[in-house]
């Protein structure tokens, strides 16, 4: 949450139209997708959203919480070989989500953020999709909750989880995908680079990582000591143990995490063009704070480091953000221009031009087609807009130098 206070401050956010997050990412991609600036700064980025997130009491009436106490994890343990209970955790999901869908939650902030989920079957002779990236094109009518809660069911951690959705009624009621229940989406893809760009023409990539099984391999990819002995070591095991694990899970010796295979955890790439990078203590570091819900001390200490470590990159975003938001202004400048053309000038080609333009902003937007842990957004989708813009220029000012 820091980090989006960082770039609310910044006039950033605004600017920033793609999210997508993953694993506990997950969990701040569905309060981007249903809060908007204003709601966030309100009622999300504060120091008792885990805690007493509505501010009236229900939340410790109701005892909702992310994480159970360590006593309840351990009992769930013994019963079912998994911490935390999926019920308990999707009946929180449910307190901060409720049953908002993709489409309803991007009709309320216009932000593209999409939630990936992998399907639990990956050991078996599954024939379907391995991993969906859920938002409003893809599946509109999936609650965000569901999505959230599926996508932080690491295996290990909490059972699968399925996927619900809102029919023409109103009524929730399973989003039935071949019966496969979902888990973590990090497991096959903790970074959707590829289906990101594919969907929403995203050129640049502004990743958060605190995975901690990740986070001591990036550092040295962004730290200006790169030349150190530690950071070159660093660099040497990272890159050994990425080809070990290839080469084993071509063999298909590498050994399987609760039923799941770990291969595609090794083979990854966790970082992008600006990689967000927290300080961490000891405990976060071994991933011990993982599993507790955050207090209040705990969350006034996450957004304090989130946002530190968000201040350094703020200038390269906004350098990314440049070009993409000229363009924006550019087309914006044409269509206007089109439209106070005297209506005498006005013929098929005028109106052909108009639904171009009109079209390549729907496109650019994404909108919603009449009939669908870690954070990633996107800044800048910046060569189509270029080919778009200068092909209704072109074709502006041959019509005027005619007209």
């Amino acid at each position: 949450y820091g980090r989006g206070q960082a770039f609310i401050e910044a006039e950033l956010y605004q600017s920033i139209r793609v999210f997508s997050g993953t694993s506990g990412g997950a969990i701040t991609a569905g309060m981007l997708a249903t809060r908007t600036e204003a709601e966030l700064l309100r009622d999300v980025i504060v120091d008792n959203v885990s805690t007493d997130f509505k501010r009236d009491g229900s939340q410790a009436a109701q005892d909702v919480r992310w994480f159970p106490k360590l006593i309840d994890q351990l009992v769930n343990f013994t019963r079912t070989r998994v911490l935390v209970d999926r019920a308990e955790f999707k009946r929180c999901c449910d307190y901060y989500y409720g049953t908002t869908t993709f489409a309803e939650a991007y009709a309320h902030t216009k932000k593209h953020v999409s939630i990936s989920v992998s399907n639990s079957q990956l050991g078996c002779m599954y024939s379907g999709k391995r991993r969906v990236l859920l938002n409003h094109i893809s599946s509109p009518h999936v609650t965000v909750a569901s999505a959230v809660a599926a996508s932080c069911s690491l295996p290990g951690i909490m059972l699968p989880n399925k996927l619900w959705a809102k029919d023409a009624d109103g009524n929730i009621v399973p989003f039935e995908v071949d019966g496969v229940e979902f888990i973590d989406g990090s497991i096959l893809a903790d970074l959707p680079f590829k289906r990101m760009s594919t969907l929403f023409n995203v050129s640049n990539f502004v990743v958060s990582q605190v995975n901690f099984h990740v986070t001591p391999f990036l550092h040295k990819l962004h730290s200006p000591k790169k030349d150190t002995r530690y950071w070159k070591i660093l660099s040497f095991l990272d890159h050994d143990i990425r080809s070990r694990a290839q080469a084993l899970s071509q063999l298909g010796l590498l050994p399987t995490f609760f039923g799941q295979t770990i291969s595609g955890v090794a083979k990854q790439k966790y970082h992008g063009d600006v990689t967000i990078v927290p300080s961490f203590t000891s405990a976060e570091t071994m991933g011990i704070k993982a599993v507790f819900n955050p207090d209040v001390k705990d969350m006034r200490h996450y957004i304090a480091g989130g946002e530190r470590a968000t201040w350094p990159h703020l200038n390269r975003v906004k350098f990314m953000m440049r070009t993409e938001t000229k363009l924006g202004s550019c087309i914006s400048r044409l269509q206007k221009s089109l439209l106070e053309r005297p209506s005498e000038l006005r013929n098929s080609k005028w109106e052909h031009q108009l639904s171009s333009l009109h079209s390549f902003t729907n496109l650019t937007h994404a909108e919603i087609p009449s009939k669908g842990g870690n954070g990633t957004s996107g800044a800048g989708g910046v060569s189509g807009k270029m080919a778009a813009l200068r092909s209704a220029a072109d074709r502006l000012g041959s019509e005027v130098r005619r007209g």
